[in-house]
């Protein structure tokens, strides 16, 4: 899982481990924002799908093989500049015929690859990643024995003209939970099969109440009684063919989001799964136009 965190003075962070056994971590930093770097630097875009190696969508067209990898163009098309400095995608993995992770590469860019995401055969997993541009492609590589089948949404992008907007980071805060009636003004339901929630972002939490142009949560599926995905996007416009979450039966998954804004300060959530299914979401942060 990905997450934007403020680091303490001395410029460390903490990792507590809430189960009742140890873990193993491992923590890939993809970027800072630092005080010398604050300025207009990020703009969201409506959510779209860039590629889907089911159908075709990004011009390749079925599985990737194990050890293979395919490149795909970003820049310079749905919204995203040519010269765009970085993008942010969501990456999910699909149809896994083997246990194995997926590594992301800038094209262009030496020492550059993340490994974004994990899985088990036949899991489905999503992961927000930030990938700096030189050349406005991305490489995506299956690391797994088997073969796996890609889907790839853009969210916006980072550029180096300073006309976007500014990272806000914000105290860790619960800002939804259906089982509670946190953000869902008391009422207490899980959200159902393909329904929309309505959660108020700007003007809350520390968030201001104007300018507010995307969203820095982590979104999490509770126990689903069956697979499914959540959708987030900016109130008040429409909702876009892609997914900001991918949950499978029974497991609880988070991921981190960075959906547009509405300009009345709400984002919608939207349960594409077939069974109704209980929301988090954590606010780490905001993008505000100055």
């Amino acid at each position: 899982n990905g997450m934007t965190v403020r680091t303490g003075p001395s410029g460390d962070v903490y990792l507590y481990n809430g189960s009742a056994a140890s873990v193993s971590v491992k923590v890939v930093t993809a970027g800072i924002f630092s005080h010398a770097q604050y300025g207009h630097s990020y703009t969201p875009v409506a959510p779209v799908r860039v590629l889907d190696t089911r159908n075709g969508t990004g011009g390749v067209t079925g599985p990737v093989a194990s050890g293979k990898s395919i490149t795909v163009s970003v820049a310079g098309t749905h919204g995203i500049p040519a010269d765009a400095a970085a993008v942010v995608l969501d990456v999910q993995t699909t149809s896994t015929q083997a246990s194995g992770s997926l590594t992301v590469t800038s094209h262009g860019i030496a020492d550059s690859a993340v490994t974004t995401s994990y899985w088990t055969k036949g899991q489905t997993v999503s992961n927000l990643t930030v990938v700096p541009l030189a050349d406005g492609k991305v490489v995506l590589h299956n690391s797994s024995s088997g073969s796996v089948q890609l889907v790839t949404d853009v969210f916006g992008y980072a550029d180096v003209t300073g006309t976007g907007s500014v990272y806000l980071p914000s105290t860790p805060t619960r800002i939804l939970d259906t089982r509670n009636g946190t953000g869902t003004g008391g009422r207490i339901a899980k959200l159902g099969a393909h329904q929309t929630l309505k959660l108020r972002f700007s003007g809350v939490h520390g968030i201001p109440s104007s300018g507010t142009t995307a969203a820095d949560l982590v979104l999490t599926a509770v126990s689903p009684a069956a697979g499914g995905y959540l959708t987030a996007w900016a109130d008040g416009t429409t909702r876009p063919g892609t997914a900001s979450l991918d949950y499978g039966t029974g497991r609880t998954t988070p991921n981190e989001i960075m959906p547009p804004v509405g300009s009345d300060g709400y984002v919608d959530i939207y349960n594409g799964g077939s069974a109704a299914v209980n929301v988090l979401a954590d606010q780490y942060g905001a993008y505000v136009a100055q």
